[in-house]
């Protein structure tokens, strides 16, 4: 015969068994969310991909930068916000790996395939990021590029993405990344796709 005061405790201590962790598993999420909140609490806040001033300025200092090459160029595209571009780069750094994105192609404009992409890294702050710093360093490359020969003597590929006349589209993101294999912890990742892509 079935006892059934047994079988309603066995029952009673699945239960509280399946209780017990559930509440552990929502206890142990709460502390890792306070921890790393706390965390990036420490640092300055980063802006959206659709704040305006966040736009403005890294629109305005890739417009710059493209005005100032030496010779000057008759067919420079003036460069604009890309929401698409933002979005995309907002993904990618979200996964904070320290290589470009493989998949550079997926953009619902048919003539914005493949896209650029600029990767830049810098310590988290206190202080606020300010975007011109990426992009300058982007464009600092130009010391290692020849303009007659069209050859870098070092890595310049971020500084003629940035110059490249027929790219006219550019979408920036900023990322904090707690961890990145092979880096130092607490960086901000900005990652900037360009389209048309230079070729």
């Amino acid at each position: 015969t079935i006892n059934a005061r047994a079988v309603f405790r066995q029952v009673a201590v699945v239960a509280a068994m399946r209780s017990l962790w559930w509440w552990w598993w929502w206890g142990a999420a709460g502390l890792l969310i306070l921890f790393f909140g706390e965390v990036r609490s420490k640092f300055a806040p980063l802006p959206d991909i659709n704040n305006r001033t966040f736009i403005k300025q890294y629109i305005d200092i890739h417009n710059k930068f493209r005005s100032q090459v030496q010779p000057s160029a008759s067919n420079m595209l003036y460069m604009t916000f890309d929401l698409a571009l933002a979005r995309i780069a907002r993904a990618w750094a979200n996964k904070c790996v320290w290589k470009h994105n493989p998949n550079q192609k997926y953009h619902p404009d048919q003539k914005f395939k493949p896209t650029g992409e600029n990767m830049w890294m810098g310590s988290a702050s206190t202080t606020p990021i300010n975007i011109e710093n990426p992009i300058a360093a982007f464009n600092s490359e130009v010391n290692y590029y020849t303009f007659s020969s069209h050859q870098c003597t070092k890595v310049c590929g971020h500084y003629t993405q940035v110059v490249w006349a027929t790219s006219y589209k550019v979408g920036c993101a900023v990322v904090y990344c707690r961890y990145m294999d092979g880096k130092e912890k607490n960086n901000n990742i900005v990652v900037c796709n360009y389209a048309p892509a230079k070729f």
